[in-house]
């Protein structure tokens, strides 16, 4: 009787340890689903109800770490920001944004800057963001210089009047102490701005 009651409970055991490996199974082909980032990021900016709302980039900084840019609003009152997103177990979460108004041209600005420590969202290595708006079409290069000396060529995605730049890093440098050069095609200096100093 003895010996029955113990293989009983090693085949109720096998079978607890069996459900459980099931459930795991399961659980991995949950986080492995083929939801896209593109899905989430559409989900998450229709529940905003903002007026107007557009994509202008999607930058992909890992296979699981992903950033949208943004704009919405009329045109006396636009808009621009990004939005962080992180593949989770169970697809794409919201990790947090930031947003700033767009001047335009009308104050005779040539391009915004937005910094964002990417640290506190993302646990991979990425360290910072810095990214804006181009208001002046002759803007055709941005460099970022840190305060270590190190220059990073930022992106310009985009085209005619509708242009964002974006730099991002993942050595661990931070940018916030940098100074961001934007040329003309010529390589004349358009505009010098230090992040945290004077414009």
């Amino acid at each position: 009787m003895a010996e029955f009651l113990l293989m009983k409970n090693r085949t109720s055991g096998y079978a607890m340890l069996v459900a459980c490996l099931a459930a795991l199974a399961v659980l991995f082909l949950l986080a492995l689903s083929p939801q896209k980032v593109e899905e989430a990021v559409e989900s998450h900016m229709e529940s905003l109800d903002h007026p107007f709302i557009k994509i202008s980039h999607l930058e992909m900084l890992s296979d699981h770490e992903a950033v949208v840019f943004y704009q919405y609003g009329l045109e006396r009152e636009r808009y621009f920001g990004e939005k962080r997103f992180e593949r989770g177990l169970f697809g794409w979460e919201h990790k947090g944004g930031s947003v700033q108004p767009l001047v335009g041209e009308s104050h005779m600005k040539q391009m915004d800057v937005q910094y964002v420590g990417l640290h506190r969202s993302f646990e991979e290595g990425f360290t910072d963001l810095i990214y804006g708006y181009v208001y002046d079409p002759d803007i055709v290069r941005i460099d970022v210089t840190s305060n270590l000396g190190r220059t990073y060529r930022a992106m310009i995605p985009g085209h005619g009047n509708d242009r964002m730049w974006l730099i991002y890093t993942g050595d661990g440098e931070h940018l916030y102490n940098s100074i961001i050069t934007a040329y003309d095609r010529n390589g004349e200096v358009v505009k010098r701005h230090g992040i945290g100093g004077e414009n």
